[in-house]
């Protein structure tokens, strides 16, 4: 086995150990599966966005911007990550989450959803009495 090899998959299994032994030392703390995937209802907004901005950015993406800033000698993908973030912030204000005491979940509806879906189920009622 070359030397490279061996190293980069010591790094590999190294790094899966520790994120597995993370989750499983965090894991210990959580009551039931609502805690584990709300976070016990203890994160930050901001600590959310990051996460999602994160998840979405790939190594491809950070490595390849650089190149191509340089190359090109524009701010084109600085203006799509700053976009994407406001744009996420943006959703977020016009956006709300209520919560369903009956199903234990939270819902994500726009502003003005719920009146539509009542003045709709108003009408069909309406139009199923008068037949």
């Amino acid at each position: 086995m070359d030397s490279r090899l061996a190293i980069d998959s010591a790094v590999l299994l190294l790094y899966f150990v520790v994120i597995i032994s993370i989750g499983l030392y965090m894991g210990r703390k959580e009551e039931n599966l609502a805690d584990f995937a709300l976070g016990r209802r203890q994160i930050a907004w901001w600590a959310i966005l990051a996460s999602l901005i994160a998840a979405e950015t790939s190594a491809g993406t950070f490595f390849g911007t650089p190149g191509e800033g340089f190359t090109f000698r524009n701010y084109t993908y600085l203006q799509l990550a700053l976009g994407t973030i406001l744009a996420r912030i943006l959703v977020s204000r016009i956006s709300r989450f209520p919560f369903h005491p009956r199903t234990g979940v939270w819902r994500a509806t726009v502003r003005g959803s719920d009146r539509t879906c009542a003045r709709l189920r108003n009408g069909a009622r309406r139009a199923a009495e008068s037949n």
